[in-house]
């Protein structure tokens, strides 16, 4: 029944709603989307816990505790895929941080003279003021400086070093900064694509747009999917199935399952893809290590699991997916649905959601129109 969050913060955003703002200078421009003054840590190789969720509780990003001039802690998006780092209104009054840039209360400029993260710590970091984003904060790629940074998504852990941690097995891409986030080369058919390594997107392991797949083989034309939460706005997605092979370094994907999202600045891959590896960025050298987690030949990059419908907390069905069991047995946007597996809509975390279609078994789902009722068994697939 939920969406999907996605959280990316691109350059553009930092100048919409904010016409009437005084302009940065050059000067402050470099610090917005520069590496802060120096990081700071009291061992070869910091361990960062990755833990903790935004306030509606989506859990499979890069979540991490922080703590602002000695205040907090407060729960921060490591996300690579965002320009620069913002906070909270909420964090900058609990924090007691004053403003160095006025723009009217949006996206004011701000400067955190020590943000420590476990034994990390981050010394004079310009951030920007967003409410957006359900989290205390976002930091942006270059938050950690030029610190090599390795990401573990299924022990959930990152690795901070000033030296580059082994991944033996691993193979080396370069990587490109693309509205100052790092992409790497993937060919899709004959088509090479610049693609986002993304961990602050958890909507779909491979998201795409248009432009990016012309040329590729379908092996059917998309169809239309849920939309997608980024910041405020939501954005409409379609899915399919490439016939045509994704490679990425020596790996080739067969029959991927993608997104495609037009509203995205930059084609990405997002946690549900980069958890089947351990991943390291090298600031200094511009490249990512990917040690694969699987032995033998890639995996697929499956679609996400659905029942075929999803519907707003107050239970009013937004979208009904073509060929799924929800729309076979009648069911159409504007409908109601009273409760599935004995919940009330609105009634599971995302957590808990995740989990219940995990099972991959078929769950009972009251719903109606008007007057009417009905209770049907709705089958957990994937889409593809």
């Amino acid at each position: 029944m939920h969406p999907w969050a996605l959280s990316v913060l691109f350059l553009a955003a930092l100048w919409s709603n904010a016409c009437a703002a005084p302009e940065l200078t050059p000067e402050q421009r470099g610090r917005v989307f520069g590496p802060p003054t120096s990081v700071s840590m009291n061992k070869p190789v910091a361990r960062v816990p990755l833990e903790g969720s935004d306030r509606r509780g989506y859990y499979k990003c890069t979540y991490l505790h922080v703590s602002i001039n000695g205040h907090g802690p407060f729960t921060f998006l490591f996300d690579t895929g965002a320009s620069y780092t913002s906070i909270s209104s909420e964090v900058i009054r609990a924090a007691k941080l004053p403003l160095e840039l006025d723009r009217g209360g949006y996206h004011d400029l701000l400067r955190i003279a020590i943000l420590k993260i476990g034994q990390v710590e981050i010394h004079d970091l310009t951030a920007v003021r967003d409410d957006d984003f359900e989290v205390d904060g976002v930091l942006g790629f270059r938050s950690f400086g030029n610190m090599n940074l390795t990401f573990d998504l299924h022990e959930r852990v990152l690795l901070v070093s000033e030296q580059p941690v082994p991944l033996p097995g691993g193979f080396e891409l370069p990587y490109e900064l693309n509205h100052n986030i790092p992409v790497v080369p993937v060919t899709i058919d004959t088509m090479h694509v610049p693609i986002l390594i993304d961990t602050g997107d958890d909507a779909y392991a491979f998201e795409l747009r248009s432009d990016d797949l012309k040329g590729a083989v379908f092996s059917h034309p998309p169809v239309v999917a849920y939309s997608v939460q980024n910041g405020p706005n939501r954005q409409a997605t379609s899915f399919t199935t490439l016939e045509s092979a994704v490679r990425l370094g020596s790996l080739a994907f067969e029959h991927a399952v993608v997104g495609i999202n037009d509203d995205l600045t930059v084609s990405d891959f997002g946690v549900d893809f980069l958890k089947d590896f351990r991943f390291e960025i090298e600031p200094q050298r511009k490249v990512v290590t990917f040690q694969p987690l699987f032995a033998g030949s890639a995996p697929p990059i499956r679609g996400n699991l659905s029942l075929g419908f999803t519907s707003d907390p107050q239970g009013k069905v937004t979208n009904v997916v073509p060929g799924f069991g929800a729309e076979g047995r009648g069911m159409r946007p504007g409908d109601r649905i009273l409760s599935v597996g004995g919940r009330k809509p609105g009634g599971f975390t995302p957590r808990e959601w995740d989990s219940l279609l995990a099972k991959r078994k078929p769950i009972p789902d009251r719903w109606g129109r008007a007057e009417s009722e009905r209770t049907d068994l709705f089958e957990v697939a994937g889409l593809r």
